[in-house]
């Protein structure tokens, strides 16, 4: 499909509704607690985050099974499964470096400006809320690419890109 047919598209039920309750989380909320719905998005990245995952990954995971999980994580994950560059993926593995950062700003301005013990909650509550309405837009357009070219969900096929 072509750029333009694809912006032509109306979005599906399923990506509307997490536009939707993004809109809600924005404009329903204290200002904290919508800030720590977008922001959740990053702190996943930062290093904090990564140590945490790691230490809970041990205590259920084998270490062959720890380094899947890791390796699916990698931005160079990515191009293997696709057999795209990773040149090509350069706003992937940009954004996810930079995602270390500012999700540490993040939860530095949610310590910060969470005063009670109330509002800490809901802006944790916020940030996980936001990173699962993130995980089913991203499944949904996963599904979407996959049925505009005739796969089935989850199918792989293996990219080759040749050189103009």
């Amino acid at each position: 499909m072509s750029r333009d047919e694809v912006v032509a598209l109306a979005p599906s039920a399923t990506i509307k509704a997490c536009i939707h309750a993004w809109n809600d989380l924005a404009t329903n909320y204290p200002w904290e607690v919508s800030y720590a719905a977008i922001s959740g998005l990053e702190m996943g990245s930062t290093s904090q985050a990564v140590e945490l995952r790691l230490k809970l990954m041990r205590e259920t995971m084998s270490e062959e099974e720890i380094e899947a999980a890791r390796s699916a994580r990698e931005s160079n994950s990515l191009a293997k499964r696709t057999g795209l560059s990773p040149d090509i993926l350069v706003f992937q593995s940009h954004h996810a470096y930079k995602d270390q950062f500012h999700g540490g700003s993040g939860l530095a301005l949610m310590q910060k400006y969470g005063t009670s013990r109330a509002l800490q909650e809901e802006m944790l509550w916020a940030a996980g809320a936001g990173v699962e309405i993130f995980c089913v837009m991203r499944e949904e357009i996963d599904r979407l690419a996959r049925a505009a070219i005739g796969l089935a969900p989850g199918e792989q096929v293996r990219l080759k890109i040749q050189d103009a």
